[in-house]
């Protein structure tokens, strides 16, 4: 939970204007699907650059660690660990949040002895983001920056496929959660599950 998600968008200036992007970063159109250790759009804010879209690798390798393949078990972040500080994502948390940009998610459940996927979608198919963390990581032959998805308890509509769903923002607590100065409450207070009223799951395949 979540290991697959997918950001299809013309990244027109409606995009553009949602995430509150640079002029200096436009994406073009997108028609992706997300798995862990691979490739995604991180959204984030720069003193000199304002708030521009790069690509992390999904998986956070902390600064410290000794080996990439850490990542494999940290594409998702619960908020409990946050509250707990674990190291593993403690000065993320602290200094590198990001957006993760994103217009659908999905979930398997058990149906007749089979694992059926279902596609989650806020607002139609509209785009939306997650509360994500970033870190960079250097291993002396060059450097690779990562990410993860944080993860809360779910809403009436995630309950039904998972015991957890991914953190989605509200449009307006992107600056919030991207804000240096916002304390450790204030972020904290961002995380709850999504309103379920202007969500839905539809078979997927």
């Amino acid at each position: 939970m979540c290991a697959v998600d997918k950001l299809q968008t013309a990244g027109d200036q409606t995009f553009m204007n949602l995430f509150k992007l640079n002029s200096t970063s436009p994406i073009g159109p997108v028609n992706q699907t997300h798995y862990p250790m691979r490739p995604r759009f991180i959204i984030r804010e720069d003193l000199q650059l304002g708030r521009y879209i790069s690509e992390a690798n999904w998986g956070l390798i902390p600064f410290w660690a000794k080996d990439i393949k850490i990542g494999r078990n940290a594409f998702n972040a619960r908020l409990e660990s946050l509250l707990e500080g674990k190291p593993m994502f403690k000065a993320a948390f602290k200094y590198r949040r990001c957006l993760l940009p994103a217009t659908s998610y999905i979930e398997f459940r058990a149906e007749e002895g089979k694992k059926i996927p279902y596609e989650f979608f806020v607002e139609g198919g509209a785009p939306y983001a997650y509360a994500g963390l970033w870190e960079s990581w250097d291993d002396g032959t060059g450097s690779l920056e990562s990410c993860s998805m944080l993860t809360t308890v779910p809403n009436e509509l995630a309950g039904e496929f998972h015991t957890r769903m991914p953190a989605i923002l509200r449009p307006e607590d992107y600056d919030a959660w991207l804000d240096l100065k916002s304390t450790p409450t204030q972020l904290i207070s961002l995380i709850h599950p999504y309103d379920s009223s202007v969500m839905e799951a539809k078979r997927a395949g």
